[in-house]
């Protein structure tokens, strides 16, 4: 199955290898057979062309990894070494490392900006308290500012 295979086509191929038997090989193109497809009669998965794209390899090795999966499934990648397919399932990988490296740095940058939320938020709570006590130094004083309070207790709430 490619992408010149008929949608409606598509949906008989696909409901054939899932219930008959004895079709026992359903050859697609990661790209057609990535998204959407649910393939748990399939238990060894060949990937013999890697994409640019490594987000296009993973979902189509998820098709077999679905509900209903009774079976261990095996993946095979089968690149020949020397070739623009090796160039590429390096690139993938050093696509994958950086994508991990970044999502760790974007999880630290998360954790960080709400510490420092927290901090920020202590801080303005510990301002409001020598405010409100300034405010009742003032007050002692005879010096009442009119509306402070009403603001600082609003900025409490």
């Amino acid at each position: 199955m490619d992408g010149s295979t008929p949608i409606s086509t598509r949906n008989q191929l696909v409901t054939r290898f899932q219930t008959e038997e004895d079709t026992k090989v359903f050859l697609l193109t990661a790209k057609v057979g990535g998204l959407g497809l649910n393939l748990t009669a399939a238990n060894y998965v060949f990937l013999l062309q890697p994409h640019f794209n490594p987000a296009v390899d993973d979902q189509a090795v998820e098709r077999s990894y679905r509900i209903g999966q009774t079976k261990e499934v095996k993946i095979y990648r089968i690149i020949a070494g020397g070739t623009i397919e090796e160039k590429v399932y390096n690139r993938q990988l050093f696509k994958k490392l950086l994508q991990e490296k970044v999502l760790q740095n974007a999880y630290s940058q998360r954790k960080f900006n709400e510490f420092v939320k927290i901090m920020s938020y202590q801080r303005q709570e510990k301002e409001i308290i020598e405010l409100l006590q300034q405010q009742q130094i003032h007050e002692n004083r005879g010096l009442v500012v009119s509306g402070l309070n009403e603001t600082i207790k609003a900025k409490i709430k």
